[in-house]
């Protein structure tokens, strides 16, 4: 079975409005980290929370730049038996420039440095109030971070909006504070 992060997403902000009457957005980061592992362990995989850059770089064995060396990774989603990584994920509220970089840049080294295929993509998963525009603009934003940050490298990497849910719309709600809320969930791929 394949972890599908944007569904698990779907879920966890239904129940979230089901059972606490609050959005994502009206709850903080770990809420989110905190129920994808739980859905992950669900469907008979393993997870780790706050994992930290140094640990992964040598399961990888990928040599991290300094800038990309100090951190954690908010959910580290493996298979069940083997224990493989199967998902690198970081978890942000607002899509503000300077607020995600640093984590797409970490996040780009593991997907163009590695070998092992499972590590080729992650996932950056955004709850936001941005419109259309700005979500558009900051994709395009990332990328020239990216092609910067490698540009006298032979990796590469590439940033995608893979897909942007909005709560009002599947929620079927009236409440005007929700039509604007969303999650964008942005992929990161090695580039060959």
């Amino acid at each position: 079975m394949k972890f599908k992060l944007s569904e698990e997403v779907k879920k966890i902000s239904n129940v979230a409005l089901k059972d606490l009457d609050r959005t994502l957005w009206e709850l903080p980061e770990y809420y989110l980290g905190v129920k994808l592992a739980e859905s992950a362990k669900k469907q008979g995989y393993s997870f780790e929370l706050e994992k930290s850059t140094k640990e992964i770089a040598k399961e990888l064995n990928v040599a991290l730049p300094e800038s990309s060396r100090n951190g954690r990774i908010d959910l580290v989603i493996r298979t069940s038996q083997q224990k493989k990584l199967s998902h690198l994920i970081e978890i942000k509220r607002r899509i503000g420039l300077h607020k995600v970089t640093k984590d797409v840049l970490r996040l780009a080294e593991f997907c163009s440095a590695s070998t092992k295929k499972s590590a080729k993509k992650a996932f950056l998963v955004v709850v936001t109030r941005a419109k259309p525009k700005t979500i558009e603009k900051r994709e395009g934003e990332l990328q020239d971070k990216l092609d910067l940050h490698f540009k006298n490298s032979k990796q590469a990497a590439v940033i995608s909006v893979k897909e942007v849910i909005s709560i009002a719309e599947y929620k079927n709600c009236d409440k005007a504070d929700w039509k604007d809320e969303q999650v964008v969930i942005m992929q990161i791929t090695a580039k060959s």
